[in-house]
């Protein structure tokens, strides 16, 4: 099934790149030869498409002979198919919750507790603008500015400084603005590295 809202990958290191942006997200390991995982896939698509923006839905064909893939099975240990593994840290591999075996309730509780826990939506764009809808946060004219200062220091997109903010509480403002008054003559790395970044909003 060609599915728009579900997105294979293959590695670690595609699971990575798409943590990286602090959205939630749900691994569905599968093999293609099994039928538990055949029969739930339409309720993976639904949840996938009904947490659009929210929740990330990823699949990892591991039923074959890539190592790769194996090996990613094999470390977040999972071991039969279907399993769902849900992640909730930016660049963290390690898993937050898991479901053995085509459960289809315990997948749309947990789906639906991770969407309920999720950040809002990033704004689309370039320029961040507080806009008439309720799905869209409603940023003050200060954090408007750290998203820019922080995407243009960090050289990422608007998605990624607006999620990393978000789910640091704003508090990594303080790190933005020591490096502007430096005037950039800092370590960037070590002034946004773990230790002087929450684990989250308290």
């Amino acid at each position: 099934m060609s599915d728009d809202h579900v997105k294979r990958i293959r590695s670690e290191a595609d699971l990575r790149r798409e943590l990286e942006d602090g959205q939630p997200v749900i691994l569905d390991i599968f093999a293609t030869w099994c039928g538990p995982c055949r029969a739930i896939a339409p309720k993976v698509h639904d949840l996938a498409k009904r947490h659009a923006g929210r929740v990330k839905f990823l699949k990892l064909d591991a039923g074959g002979d890539d190592e790769d893939a194996q090996e990613l099975m094999h470390a977040v240990g999972a071991s039969a198919f279907p399993t769902f593994v849900a992640f909730t840290k930016a660049a963290s591999t390690r898993p937050v919750e898991s479901i053995r075996g085509a459960d289809a309730a315990a997948l749309e509780a947990l789906a639906a507790r991770l969407a309920r826990d999720a950040p809002p939506p990033a704004p689309k764009g370039r320029v961040v603008i507080a806009v008439p809808d309720a799905a869209q946060p409603k940023l003050t004219a200060d954090q408007a500015s750290k998203i820019e200062s922080f995407r243009g220091i960090m050289a990422c997109d608007n998605n990624t400084a607006y999620h990393f903010l978000n789910l640091h509480g704003w508090r990594v403002e303080t790190a933005i603005d020591a490096f502007l008054t430096s005037g950039g003559d800092v370590d960037v790395p070590k002034l946004f590295g773990d230790e002087l970044l929450p684990a989250g909003p308290t």
